[in-house]
């Protein structure tokens, strides 16, 4: 197993755990001071630990039939075939099933993303054992490392259940279709959610006793008339949160119930045990930590969509995993691409975020947490400069698959004519953003809350 993915699964393994211990540490009570976030006294792990240099595994798909994949709704049956791994055990051929996915990014490119569902559980790439996969295209990122990126910033910060990836060479039916990403996205921790969920111990909400388990994801498009009623709600301050694990009538009425209880203790400053209070409700860790790895790498998605959180038993709101980066750092075209502004920080449904700095140990927290942050960049500049060589000739073929380093792509402001130009765009993006962050830091204030509770 590389480092990456073990360090990822120590994490996710003891999540549960440090969950547990936190709330035992509380003894249930809404307003001991006792309670801490997961990474209190937990430095930030060094970039070289935990952020593996790519590996390419070349993937065959054949379905059955030579079926072609025309839409998002339906599996087509098919053999996946993964040879060329440095791990034996990574070479193999298994059974399976496979879709498109995605949004836009399925709608608008033609480069298409997929969905891959094995017969069986296996663990491939150091992976933890698992069925369900994304397979990213990456069309819109020409440098197809701002996931990549992310998901390393996520390990560096220690996050429960960051993503695990992989570079593939997708061959579909014969046909060559460049270089994707394999990952198993919010998969696992969905696992672990829908089985408490299974096991049929929610509690009836009300002070310490509530203890329903979710998957939420913060999605602009839940609002949408033909998106289903039952399956998101809108919080008290009108926060799409749009269910990614299993529910049912009962339960959301329950998680809406908590989530409205929760804004109104975050958007109550006026009283003196708010912090208190929320340290036994919501992980300000994570939080925190994804606020800055978003504002850092300027993602204009997070607060709007793709924005995970979960609450597992006898645990806390967490937020993460991480997902959807291909239009951050630059690569946008909104005023996102500006890297010398507060971005992430003025989003409408980062109200949480804005509320808290009103707290002058929050404020402290997020600060000690990035001067953390902040002295990794070079490490992480430098991850970035050896995954382009890594990905260098598989880069290569996909161009001539995809000759659009002279084009303009959607979503994309980018037109720079080259794979080399991409990246080192990537990298003087993020340097002067690192740079500015850091000298404005210390003025970081709300620029208004935004909902008064």
């Amino acid at each position: 197993m590389n480092p990456t993915h073990a360090a990822r699964s120590a994490r996710a393994a003891s999540a549960v755990v440090l969950s547990a211990l936190v709330m035992s540490s509380c003894g249930g009570s809404d307003s001991d001071p006792t309670v801490t976030s997961y990474w209190d006294n937990i430095t930030p792990a060094p970039v070289q630990q935990v952020c593996s240099i790519p590996r390419v595994t070349d993937f065959r798909v054949a379905t059955e039939n030579g079926e072609p994949i025309t839409d998002k709704n339906r599996y087509r049956n098919a053999s996946l075939e993964f040879s060329g791994s440095e791990s034996a055990a990574d070479n193999l051929t298994t059974d399976g099933r496979i879709r498109g996915r995605g949004n836009t990014t399925w709608f608008l490119m033609p480069k298409k993303p997929y969905k891959v569902k094995l017969d069986q559980k296996m663990s491939l790439f150091g992976f933890p054992e698992g069925k369900e996969y994304a397979v990213l295209a990456n069309y819109a990122d020409k440098s197809m490392l701002r996931t990549e990126l992310a998901y390393c910033l996520a390990s560096v910060l220690r996050m429960p259940y960051t993503p695990h990836s992989h570079f593939v060479e997708l061959t579909l039916n014969g046909s060559y279709d460049g270089l994707y990403q394999y990952t198993n996205k919010v998969y696992e921790v969905t696992d672990h959610i829908e089985a408490q969920f299974k096991d049929g111990k929610q509690e009836p909400a009300g002070n310490s006793s509530f203890d329903d388990v979710f998957l939420l994801e913060i999605d602009a498009r839940s609002q949408d008339p033909s998106m289903d009623p039952d399956q998101w709600f809108p919080s008290k301050s009108g926060i799409p949160y749009k269910f990614r694990s299993d529910t049912n009538a009962e339960h959301r009425a329950r998680v809406k119930e908590w989530i409205d209880g929760l804004e109104s203790i975050i958007g109550n400053n006026k009283d003196p045990d708010r912090l208190a209070k929320l340290r036994s409700m919501i992980d300000l860790g994570t939080l925190i930590d994804y606020y800055l790895l978003s504002e850092l790498t300027g993602n204009p998605d997070t607060f709007y969509s793709s924005t995970y959180v979960y609450r597992m038993r006898d645990g806390l709101l967490t937020y993460g995993p991480v997902w959807d980066f291909d239009t951050s750092a630059g690569n946008a075209e909104s005023e996102a691409a500006e890297p010398r502004r507060w971005h992430v920080l003025e989003a409408e449904w980062n109200w949480y975020f804005r509320a808290l700095l009103d707290e002058p140990e929050f404020r402290d927290m997020v600060l000690q947490r990035w001067s953390e942050l902040y002295s990794q960049v070079p490490d992480l500049l430098d991850f970035v400069r050896a995954s382009s060589t890594a990905l260098d000739a598989a880069q290569t073929r996909n161009f001539e698959r995809w000759p659009i380093l002279n084009e303009k792509v959607p979503f994309s402001s980018l037109v720079l004519g080259s794979y080399e130009a991409e990246v080192q765009f990537l990298l003087d993006w993020l340097a002067v953003r690192a740079d500015w962050m850091n000298e404005n830091i210390d003025d970081l204030a709300p620029k208004g809350i935004a909902h008064e509770q």
